[in-house]
C-alpha cells in the first residue's frame, strides 16, 4: 500500500514519461483494474477496509479516537490460522496496534515513527503545537527503503514457508521530500519560493501561505519525485522476492490508500472531499492464475481485495465481508460483478467545512452527498457527476437529469439507512435532499 498515491500518476493514465516504470512491469505481467475506489478519502478507514473487506462505517474505525470493532475479522487472523506466517511492516503513524491493525499479526512493525505527541496527532493540544510549529506530523518516518529492507530481512527467515506480509509505504505523502536524484527529477524548483517542510500543505490550505504558479509546479515535481522514489524500491522488494526463487508462487497487490489533490477542486492534500483525486486509486494484482497484461474496467473497491485474496488462497471468510471476490475475472474470464461502489466520510477533527460526506458511484455515474451534521441528520447537499463525460467532476447534473439524480441519491440514502439500523453509530439516513 502506497500512501495518498493518486491513480492518475501509475501507467498508462499519465501522458507524460511514466513515473512507475516498476509497478508498469507488473501490470504488464498482471492485472489492472482502471476504476477501483477508496473507501474515503484519509488512511485510518481505508486501510482498515483493505484489511477487513468492510466499509468503515461497518469495520468502526472512521475518526481517529476509534478502533476496528472485535468483530471486524481481517486477512491476517484468516490466514494465520490457515498456517501463513504473517508480517506487517508500515510506516504511517496512524497505522497502529492501538487502533486495532495489528491483530493478526506474527509480527508487527511500526517502528518507523517516534512515539509521544505523534502518536496523538487527531488530538487537540497537537493540532495547536503543529500549528505553533512545535510538532511536525512526519518527523522520523521511514522512507519506502527502509520499509522495503525491513521486509526483505523478515522474508529471508521465512524459508519456503507460506506468507502474508503487508507493506505501508508512507511516500509519497507530505511533506514531499524525495531523495537525490529523485528531488530534481521532474523539476529543479527555480523560480519557487516556497520550501516543502512538515506543515507546509496544512498551511496553504489555511491561508497562511500564498502559492505561486511556480511554487505549484515544485510541490508537484516533488511529489512525482517521491512517486518514483517508491516505485524503485517496490523494485527492490520485487527483484529480492525473484533472487529467493518466490516471486512465481507470491500473489502481489499494490494498491493506495487513497489520492492526493493538488488543486483539482482547489485544495491540498486528503481529508476534505470524495471526488476521484482523492478515492480513485491504483490496483494491480499479479501471480499465479492471473492472465498477464488483463486489463478490467467495472467498478471496484478496497472492500474487494480481503475476499479476493482469501478466495485465491481457497479460504472462505466466516462472516459476511461488504466485498466481493474479484478472483474469477482475474483468473476465469468471468466478468467484474456489477453493483454499486459505496464511499464515506465523517469528519470530526478533519479537513473539511462540512462533517458528513458520502458518495455512491454506478457504471459512470457517481452522485455526492454533504452535510454540516456529522450524523447526518440535518439536510444534505447532493450533486451528481458522469465521470466519463467529466472525469473532473466539474459539471453538477442533477438539476438537468433529475430522475436520474434521485435514482442514485435513493441508492446511496438506502446503503446508509441499512447501516444505521444495525446500529452501527454510522450517519443515519438522510432527513432531505
Amino acid at each position: 500500500v502506497a500512501d495518498t498515491l493518486r491513480a492518475d500518476r501509475v501507467g498508462a493514465r499519465r501522458s507524460g514519461p511514466t513515473l512507475t516504470p516498476v509497478i508498469d512491469g507488473l501490470a504488464a505481467g498482471g492485472a489492472t483494474f482502471e476504476n477501483a475506489s477508496s473507501t474515503a478519502s484519509w488512511d485510518l478507514p481505508t486501510t482498515a477496509s483493505i484489511l477487513t473487506g468492510l466499509y468503515p462505517s461497518d469495520h468502526g474505525l472512521q475518526r481517529r479516537t476509534q478502533r476496528i470493532r472485535p468483530e471486524a475479522i481481517g486477512l491476517a487472523p484468516l490466514l494465520r490460522d490457515a498456517g501463513y506466517e504473517t508480517a506487517a511492516i508500515v510506516a504511517d503513524r496512524g497505522i497502529t496496534a492501538e487502533a486495532g491493525f495489528a491483530r493478526g499479526f506474527d509480527l508487527w512493525d511500526d517502528t518507523g515513527y517516534s512515539e509521544g505527541i505523534q502518536r496523538h496527532l487527531g488530538t487537540p493540544m497537537a493540532t495547536a503545537l503543529r500549528r505553533l510549529g512545535l510538532c511536525a506530523p512526519r518527523d522520523g518516518d521511514t522512507p519506502a527503503g527502509g520499509v522495503v529492507d525491513r521486509a526483505l530481512n523478515w522474508l529471508r527467515g521465512t524459508g519456503n514457508r507460506p506468507f502474508f506480509l503487508y507493506l505501508h509505504l508512507m511516500d509519497p505523502h507530505a511533506p514531499y521530500a524525495p531523495p537525490p536524484p529523485y528531488d530534481t527529477m521532474y523539476g529543479d524548483g527555480a523560480g519557487a519560493s516556497l520550501r516543502m517542510v512538515p506543515g507546509t500543505l496544512e498551511a496553504i490550505m489555511d491561508g497562511q501561505l500564498r502559492v505561486e504558479p511556480e511554487d505549484f509546479d515544485a510541490l508537484v515535481a516533488l511529489y512525482d519525485g517521491e512517486v518514483s522514489y517508491m516505485d524503485s524500491k517496490i523494485g527492490d522488494l520485487l527483484g529480492g522476492l525473484k533472487s529467493m526463487g518466490r516471486m512465481e508462487s507470491t500473489l502481489i497487490v499494490f494498491t493506495s490508500d487513497q489520492g492526493e489533490e493538488l488543486i483539482d477542486h482547489g485544495g491540498l492534500g486528503h481529508a476534505h472531499t470524495l471526488y476521484q483525486e482523492l478515492v480513485h486509486v491504483p490496483l494491480v494484482l499479479s501471480g499465479p492464475g492471473i492472465a498477464a497484461g488483463s486489463v478490467l474496467d467495472g467498478n471496484v473497491s478496497q472492500v474487494d481485495l480481503a475476499p479476493t485474496i482469501l478466495e485465491a488462497v481457497g479460504l472462505t471468510p466466516p462472516a459476511p465481508m461488504d466485498g466481493v471476490s474479484l478472483w474469477g475475472a482475474l483468473s476465469r474470464n468471468e466478468p467484474v460483478p456489477a453493483r454499486d461502489i459505496f464511499m464515506e466520510e465523517t469528519y470530526t477533527g478533519q479537513r473539511s467545512l462540512v462533517h458528513a460526506i458520502r458518495a455512491a458511484r454506478r457504471g459512470n455515474l457517481k452522485i455526492i452527498g454533504s452535510s454540516f451534521h456529522a450524523r447526518g441528520e440535518g439536510p444534505w447537499d447532493w450533486a451528481l457527476y458522469d465521470l466519463e463525460a467529466d472525469p473532473k467532476e466539474s459539471t453538477r447534473l442533477e438539476g438537468t437529469q433529475p430522475e436520474v439524480a434521485r435514482e442514485m441519491i435513493g441508492a446511496a440514502e438506502e446503503w446508509m439507512a441499512r447501516r444505521s439500523s444495525q446500529g452501527d453509530g454510522g450517519s443515519p439516513a438522510p432527513s432531505s435532499r
